[in-house]
This record gives structure tokens, sequence and C-alpha cells, in this order.
């Protein structure tokens, strides 16, 4: 269900969202602002593409009678959001705005930690909620708004080799995990590396993705994955289709954090693409995250 809301910004001492995120330094992502406009607020749990029609904005207040399309600007996190318009002049009880939503991930989270991009273990599933916020505003010069071009020729047949880059993803979320700072299970109040959600504590983890109309053009795959440790000595082996991929070994007893972001030979995967993260002794993992992208014909 879509939720809106429009208020005047004059009276907002705070707002979370924008793009330039320091608390330490008195930066709280309000800086985006305009204070003399109003927005509309505009409530996404999903990736999606979310339609916003002429009854839609009059029923919140938005003054369509003297308004034209072409002057909507929608922001997320302090950046002008790619918005279509169905209408550039004058907006009439047929017409509408669509834009692409996406839910909040990690993004204002990261704030919360010392070192925004090594704290959290799941740097793709907030802590806090999956609701993310649009704004809307109107009489604007400097949106990004998008008309139909009736003059393209749709009829232009597509190059007969039709390939996209296909990403799958894996989001982990079983439980919410707060290392311990030392070996009286103390854990800080605060926020610290490796906090976050994931999966168990285990000492095997299996993730794989069916890989499905795959084709090589030349251009490799690629692999990322996001796992911390509990407080223990670092030994976790990564495995690819049964062979070792990567080694991760430190003796000392701390949380770990690891990130890794790569390509890898066309060659090592097949119809399906098997992860295995293997840790030793009494090193457990809790796995945030995995995603994997290659080429695919449509």
């Amino acid at each position: 269900m879509r939720k809106f809301y429009i208020f005047s910004l004059l009276t907002l001492y705070l707002v979370s969202y924008g793009q330039n995120i320091d608390l330490a330094n008195g930066l709280f992502g309000n800086d985006w602002i305009d204070y003399d406009k109003s927005y509309v607020k505009i409530k996404v749990a999903e990736d999606d593409l979310y339609k916003l029609t002429f009854d839609d904005l009059a029923q919140i207040g938005v003054p369509l009678d003297d308004f034209m399309g072409n002057t909507f600007k929608l922001q997320h996190f302090g950046e002008t959001v790619p918005i279509y318009v169905s209408n550039s002049g004058q907006f009439s009880e047929t017409d509408y705005i669509l834009f692409y939503g996406k839910k909040n991930r990690a993004e204002l989270d990261k704030a919360l930690f010392n070192n925004p991009n090594t704290g959290l273990v799941n740097n793709r599933y907030s802590m806090v909620s999956d609701t993310s916020a649009y704004f809307l505003s109107w009489n604007n010069t400097d949106g990004l708004s998008f008309i139909t071009d009736n003059n393209f020729d749709y009829t232009i047949p597509l190059p007969e080799t039709r390939v996209y880059r296909h990403i799958n993803e894996i989001v982990y979320s079983d439980r919410h995990y707060k290392p311990v700072e030392n070996s009286q299970n103390v854990r800080y109040s605060s926020f610290v590396p490796v906090e976050g959600f994931g999966t168990d504590l285990l000492s095997t983890i299996n993730s794989s993705f069916p890989v499905i109309d795959r084709v090589n053009i030349g251009v490799d795959p690629t692999l990322s994955f996001r796992f911390g440790t509990n407080r223990n000595e670092l030994n976790t082996v990564v495995s690819l289709n049964g062979k070792v991929f990567k080694t991760y070994y430190n003796k000392g007893f701390r949380n770990y954090l690891i990130n890794l972001d790569t390509t890898f030979e066309y060659s090592q995967i097949t119809d399906n693409l098997a992860l295995q993260f293997s840790s030793t002794g009494d090193s457990r993992i809790t796995l945030g995250n995995v995603e994997f992208s290659y080429t695919r014909y449509i």
C-alpha cells in the first residue's frame, strides 16, 4: 500500500535523508532541503516501479490547478531521481508520474558506525526498517523528468545477439549479530564492527545460484560477499564449485569483517554456481550477503 505525507519543511530541523551524513561533524543529511518549498514524502518498502496518478497528487494537496508537469522534482538521499511524466504541460486527470523506487537497505545505518564502510556486517540490509523515503516537490527548473519521444522509430530491429548483465543476490537476515568484545562476553551499547543482520554463527555456510542461458562475450563474471566472524582466530576457506577460491587466516583473536568484490574466469562457472564458506576450530562466521553477476541471453 502506498503512503503519502505532505508537510512544510520550514519547521523541520533534522532530516536523515540526504547524501552528506557525518554525525561526528554535525552533518545530518538535511543540507539538500530548500526551506522555501513544500515536499510530498513517498514511502516505499520494495524495489519496484511506482505510479503517482493525478488523483494521488490531488488528494495530498499538490496544487495541480496551476501546475506544469515538467517542474516536478523527486529526491532520495539528497540526490535527484529520474522520473517519467506523462505530460510536460498542464496536468489533467489522466496524467501521472512514474519512478523506480528502492527499498531501504543500510544507507543510513552506516552513519551509526565509527567507520561507515567497514562496520556493518550486512551493508544491504537495514537494522531498522525496509522502508525508504522519496521527496517530491514542484515548481522546479532542475528536475530530471522524461517525456515520451513520439518521433522515435520503435520498429528499428534489435541486434541478433541480445544479452544483458544478470545479477543474482542473496541477502541474509536470519539473526541480528552483536559481537562480544572480550573473553568475559562483554557487549558494548554502541554500534561496533561486525554488527548487523546475517546468517546464524556457523562453521559452514553454503550459497548457490542457478546459471541460466550464460554466454561468454569476453566480460568476466563478478562475485562479491561480506561476512563477519566471532571473536576468535580468522580461519576461513571460500570454495567455488568445489575448488578453493579464497583463504583467509589471521591468528589474532578479534572480530573480523571480510568484504570481497572481484571478478573471476568464465571457465569457472557451470550451470550452477556453488559457494561454500568453511571455518575450522572455534572460528564461526555470519554471512551478510552474496552477489554474483554474469552475461546472459535475453
